[in-house]
């Protein structure tokens, strides 16, 4: 027997022009893109992050997916707003479909407030002594977020 899991890439656009303004005055946009199975319930969540402006477009792939039905939702980015969704973002992983995509694009529009840009990774270690030690790191490192 071969089991073959699904994936769901989605690839993030914006503007070059608002790209490039964006990382000189408002720093690193930050796209977060959640994963919900067919209840509704989020199995994934993923982020891209744009630390240049000589690429407008990147992608990130939820992988491990069992058959059944999925969507895509993009959360609210401060200082940006949707320009429009492209593919399917309700997606049916199939055994003879086990991949899907669907690409988001946005717009930078004026800001009032800080742009969402950077991340926090709250941790808990537990030391040799038994004393527990609590973290956070705040980051602008998409890897970190979407590998653990």
């Amino acid at each position: 027997i071969h089991v073959v899991e699904g994936q769901i890439t989605v690839t993030k656009t914006i503007d070059d022009l608002d790209a490039a303004r964006a990382l000189t005055y408002d720093g690193q946009p930050i796209f977060t893109f959640e994963l919900k199975d067919e209840t509704g319930k989020v199995v994934q969540t993923k982020a891209i992050t744009f630390n240049d402006y000589s690429n407008n477009s990147k992608s990130v792939t939820f992988k491990n997916l069992k058959k059944g039905t999925y969507s895509v939702t993009e959360l609210d980015a401060k200082g940006w707003s949707n320009t429009g969704a492209s593919g399917n973002t309700g997606i049916v992983i199939k055994i003879d479909t086990p991949t899907g995509s669907c690409t988001f694009s946005n717009k930078a529009v004026k800001q009032m407030n800080f742009a969402d840009k950077d991340l926090v990774i709250n941790s808990v270690k537990k030391k040799e002594d038994g004393t527990i030690v609590l973290g956070k790191v705040k980051t602008s490192d998409e890897e970190a977020v979407n590998n653990g």
